[in-house]
């Protein structure tokens, strides 16, 4: 299995420029990947729970946990690395990679804030299904670059999008929203709700598709560390423009007020559910998969999400319509798992095609 793809931008003439899904995707690159799709799913839950008056701050208080969480780890990373001469200041100081992980975290905020300003003129339903469509923009990127498509890809990417659909209609909108929507004019709710929502699916694919790139002899848990704390400083700074939040403790304003005793608990449960049990288990997923393969399994989030607010007693029993889509998405998984499995295989043949000619030419 390849260590990296950091030649995604260019045509795929070779194993090494893809992470498909294969028998080189060990059981760990599945678990990874399933863990992702489960901690993504109680993000809006844990969020419910913390009302606060600077809404963009339980973003940033969750991202700054998550970062003095793992501080620990990607100190100890780097001394041994140091220590055992697999790391030098030249690898750690990278202006590429730096430049990898300020791109992954911008990708990741714009998705990570793609449902707060949309929940104001559409339905959530609408916001959160849109906001999880980046293997659409996926498959944009790549086709204005100009890396080739199998077919597989752009069936699963067209069921996937069909099922999103599917989980859209199938909420009541007047049970839906949190704000009365017939006040709401029409252009607004396609422009600043369905249409921001969309639009931050592309930062998914941005996040997904530059954190692919990372090399494999970058420590891991130091850029995790470092692009959490890229999301905090930048999300809080556009709080405090936006919001007025204040450089404190204050539970309700301040930078630092999880801290403070009344959201401490939250955000570390917060913190460990849903940005170690899915952020950064969707990017470790990058070190096994393909950025289209995470982005279209990432699309099961809502329809688990559903069932979770139905057995905690908030919403009734997901209707047919999402049940069917549910239906779809394993296939659309499955079709593009597929595909690109077949492609490795492919390309495996013709490389050792290849090898065998270049021995037969050495012997002449």
């Amino acid at each position: 299995m390849p260590k990296s793809a950091e030649s995604l931008e260019q045509p795929l003439v070779s194993k090494t420029e893809v992470n498909p899904p294969s028998r080189n995707a060990t059981l760990i690159g599945w678990i990874v990947l399933v863990g992702a799709v489960f901690g993504g799913a109680f993000c809006g839950i844990f969020f419910y729970y913390i009302q606060i008056e600077c809404q963009l701050l339980k973003y940033s208080w969750r991202k700054f946990m998550t970062a003095l969480m793992l501080a620990p780890i990607a100190y100890k990373e780097i001394k041994t690395g140091f220590a055992n001469g697999t790391l030098t200041w030249d690898i750690l100081l990278d202006k590429e990679q730096w430049k990898v992980m300020a791109m992954s975290s911008l990708g990741s905020a714009i998705w990570l804030l793609g449902v707060l300003i949309p929940v104001n003129y559409t339905t959530i339903a609408h916001a959160y299904v849109l906001n999880n469509m980046p293997a659409v923009f996926i498959v944009i990127f790549r086709f204005l670059k100009g890396i080739p498509l199998i077919k597989e890809e752009i069936a699963g990417t067209i069921i996937s999008t069909l099922s999103s659909g599917l989980l859209a209609l199938d909420h009541d909108d007047s049970t839906s929203s949190i704000v009365d929507l017939s006040l709401v004019p029409t252009w607004k709710k396609i422009i600043l709700g369905d249409g921001i929502a969309l639009l931050s699916s592309a930062g998914g694919a941005l996040f997904l598709t530059w954190s692919s790139r990372l090399k494999s002899e970058y420590p891991t848990y130091t850029s995790l560390t470092i692009m959490c704390m890229m999301i905090t400083v930048g999300i809080s700074i556009l709080s405090v423009i936006s919001e007025g939040a204040t450089f404190s403790f204050d539970p309700n304003t301040g930078i630092f007020g999880f801290l403070s005793g009344t959201w401490f608990l939250i955000t570390v449960e917060n913190a460990l559910v849903t940005e170690l049990g899915s952020y950064v288990l969707y990017l470790l997923a990058t070190k096994y998969f393909d950025a289209l393969f995470v982005s279209i399994s990432s699309l099961a989030e809502p329809i688990f999400s559903s069932l979770v607010v139905f057995f905690l007693g908030w919403q009734n029993l997901p209707g047919p319509l999402t049940w069917l889509a549910f239906c779809l998405i394993l296939p659309s998984i499955a079709i593009v798992s597929y595909g690109q499995h077949k492609q490795e295989k492919e390309q495996e043949a013709k490389l050792a095609i290849e090898s065998g000619q270049e021995i037969e030419l050495a012997k002449v």
